[in-house]
């Protein structure tokens, strides 16, 4: 999933990869989960709302609610 959506910044370093909206992150995102089997889980927005100032996305994962979420971020 990270190869298609970048990587989530951690620490000091900033996110990684391609600046992905929120419609395409989730096809991915539901995509991925579907394929591996996770069909259960669901994809959820989390944070601030995306917008023009935040149009990326980042994933996190909530394994106790079996929930992917797509946190809005700015560009690079």
């Amino acid at each position: 999933m990270f190869a298609r959506l970048g990587v989530p910044a951690s620490g000091a370093a900033r996110r990684s990869g391609p600046c992905v909206g929120e419609a395409e992150a989730r096809s991915i995102v539901r995509e991925e989960l579907d394929r591996h089997g996770y069909e259960g889980w669901t994809v959820t927005i989390a944070g601030e709302p995306f917008s023009a100032d935040r149009p990326c996305v980042e994933v996190s994962y909530d394994g106790t609610s079996n929930s992917v979420l797509l946190i809005s971020s700015q560009r690079g």
